[in-house]
């Protein structure tokens, strides 16, 4: 379950007037979890929908087949919006890493990604490292770096409605892993 916090700003501007400025901020932060390694895996969004709330599945080990019925309580699903969606591996202190691993849930085909990029931050700044554009459904897509890569985090970030074809909006993903290179 993801906690929203609001904020209501009131700004009386001492007119004669009974009006005042007024506005609402609200915000959550993402959801994450930690990893029996110390790294914070991150992402943007869980479905509301039920069934998915323990979305920790995502780094159990556990790859999804075809047989093996719902996603439910197997994957990890964001919410629904033409929006990008992203996965981070937050690392306690810099780590050598040598790309990732991903395997797509199976409902109906496997709901593989088609555009997204696979990023390690680099100081402030996000750097694609791999870039991915219409890969075609399958099981798993494994991304090696040319060369190992020192760095304090890696994204896996889909473009704005760059998920399986039937559900662009989505992303949605079985098991997901950090190949390291030590």
């Amino acid at each position: 379950m993801i906690t929203r916090t609001t904020a209501d700003l009131i700004v009386d501007d001492y007119a004669i007037d009974t009006q005042d400025a007024r506005r609402s901020v609200s915000w959550a932060l993402s959801p994450r979890i930690k990893l029996d390694d110390g790294a914070l895996l991150i992402v943007d969004s869980v479905t509301s929908s039920g069934g998915w709330e323990d979305w920790s599945v995502v780094a159990d080990g556990a790859i999804m087949n075809e047989g093996d019925g719902s996603t439910g309580g197997k994957t990890w699903l964001s919410d629904n919006r033409e929006t990008e969606h992203w996965m981070v591996w937050r690392f306690p202190e810099e780590r050598a890493v040598r790309g990732v691993k991903l395997a797509w849930p199976w409902y109906q085909t496997w709901r593989t990604s088609r555009n997204y990029d696979v990023q390690v931050l680099d100081g402030d700044e996000w750097v694609t490292r791999i870039q991915v554009r219409d890969q075609p459904e399958q099981q798993v897509t494994e991304h090696r770096f040319k060369a190992p890569v020192r760095t304090e985090a890696i994204r896996i970030l889909q473009q704005p409605m760059g998920g399986q074809i039937e559900r662009q909006d989505l992303m949605w993903l079985s098991e997901a892993e950090v190949l390291y290179a030590d």
